[in-house]
């Protein structure tokens, strides 16, 4: 069953956009035109603020646990939740727990969007349990839902401390998509954007080309990446992958005796069950959205290109690949006669800044050594 966008908003309970931003903002329109990209993270003299966009999920989990001991890089003022790896339900209640659990019950939680924008919805429990923290139970969490949207909340936050805030999004980009199309001026006010998503240099993990925060809701993707927000990098499967954790590192996590160690060994335990062994070696695991995070508290572990990147939203093989203009150039066709002839290149504005490379020995010690600290 398809929906139209005024029956997503009216089910996710943003209300009504304004017609204008209706007919403007279509599948494949983006809120504002690209006005350059930040090289850098915007500089701060303490932590980065950061909004955490998120559909937990076991590797959002461990993700969020680390983005609690990273004080003196983050400091986390907000927490959204968007329908992904699991419902919005089993989301909503897993993010209540984790500030629970990690005695930061001050952080507000705003569930937003309960579905895509366009599509139906895609979960994957097979990766994450059947309440998304892979069947491991956590004590039931104080903490309630803000009465707000998560929209509402992104834009309230970025008008507060304009330049200030990171969106670190580890799931579908619905909610921030939707942010971005009820206030098209907030673009410019938005510090960076670091999402865990995409792929040029390998195969997705949702469809041969597709990864599946992209592909869960494409026409969401299309709208953040082209919505000119100075900063948008994008941390995809390419290069997360190269982290793995083995039974060894979660013995280690355990051994350590802190709660935030007991958990995250939990959860990887669950993921080396679930998914095959390797017979020509030791079985290990990864955990996506964890580097993504790391991005974001410490960018030196990656090597970022400046890239045109676009994503696609009709095709019949490729829905949700993230096309990447490596060289930002394309061919200029001109009428040659009786037909058309390349005759030279054009450039195009690199939108998004892409993780390329990591440090992938540099990015599981921070996280294990994070976490075992007490």
């Amino acid at each position: 069953m398809k929906h139209d966008r005024r029956d997503f908003l009216k089910v996710s309970g943003v209300g009504l956009l304004a017609p204008h931003l209706l007919a403007g903002a279509t599948k494949e329109s983006a809120p504002a035109p690209a006005t350059g990209l930040a090289a850098a993270p915007p500089a701060a003299s303490g932590p980065r603020s950061l909004i955490i966009d998120t559909d937990p999920g076991v590797d959002d989990a461990v993700s969020i646990l680390l983005a609690f001991k990273s004080t003196s890089q983050v400091r986390v003022e907000a927490i959204t939740v968007v329908a992904g790896n699991v419902e919005s339900q089993y989301g909503t209640r897993n993010a209540l727990s984790l500030v629970e659990y990690g005695n930061r019950l001050e952080i507000p939680v705003a569930l937003g969007a309960v579905r895509p924008l366009m599509r139906p919805q895609v979960t994957v429990r097979f990766a994450h349990g059947n309440n998304g923290f892979g069947n491991v139970e956590i004590p039931q969490s104080r903490a309630k839902l803000v009465p707000q949207h998560a929209a509402d909340l992104i834009i309230d936050h970025v008008r507060a401390k304009p330049n200030q805030f990171t969106i670190l999004a580890i799931g579908p980009l619905t909610n921030i998509a939707l942010a971005l199309l009820k206030d098209r001026s907030i673009a410019p006010l938005v510090g960076e954007i670091c999402f865990m998503g995409g792929t040029i240099l390998s195969n997705g993990n949702a469809s041969p080309v597709a990864t599946f925060n992209i592909f869960a809701d494409p026409e969401a993707a299309k709208i953040v990446i082209n919505s000119g927000v100075p900063r948008i990098s994008m941390v995809g499967t390419d290069v997360t992958t190269r982290v793995q954790f083995n039974a060894e590192d979660f013995a280690r996590l355990e051994s350590s005796g802190t709660p935030f160690g007991h958990l995250a060994s939990q959860l990887g335990g669950f993921r080396l069950r679930r998914f095959p062994s390797d017979p020509h070696g030791t079985p290990s695991v990864g955990f996506n959205d964890l580097s993504t995070t790391v991005a974001v508290i410490d960018p030196s572990l990656f090597t970022f290109e400046a890239m045109k990147v676009d994503v696609e939203t009709k095709g019949e093989l490729t829905t949700g690949m993230t096309v990447a203009n490596r060289r930002n150039l394309i061919d200029k066709i001109e009428p040659e006669g009786d037909h058309l002839g390349i005759t030279g290149t054009l450039p195009v504005q690199p939108n998004v800044q892409v993780a390329t490379d990591i440090n992938a020995e540099a990015v599981k010690q921070l996280f294990l050594q994070r976490l075992t600290s007490k």
